[in-house]
């Protein structure tokens, strides 16, 4: 696993933690403090789901491309 793979799956998880936190106290204490608390770890979290994205958007690609290579030698072109 990459270096970035490894930090992209961390924060995502430190952030789905987080967020956790964040919904448990709203519920327990719907205050304006505990709404901006939620939404700013609702945030955090979503940028890290776009960075993970990002990550196997790159390794998707990437095996597709050593896959095109392996059926362009399979067949002769």
């Amino acid at each position: 696993m990459s270096e970035q793979t490894r930090a992209a799956l961390k924060t995502f998880g430190i952030q789905t933690t987080q967020l956790e936190e964040a919904v448990a106290l709203l519920e327990k204490n719907p205050s304006l403090e505990n709404l901006r608390n939620y939404l700013d770890s609702q945030r955090k979290l979503l940028e890290s789901l776009t960075e993970i994205l990002s990550v196997l958007t790159t390794l998707l690609s990437r095996g597709a491309s050593a896959a095109e290579k392996v059926n362009q030698q399979n067949t002769g072109e």
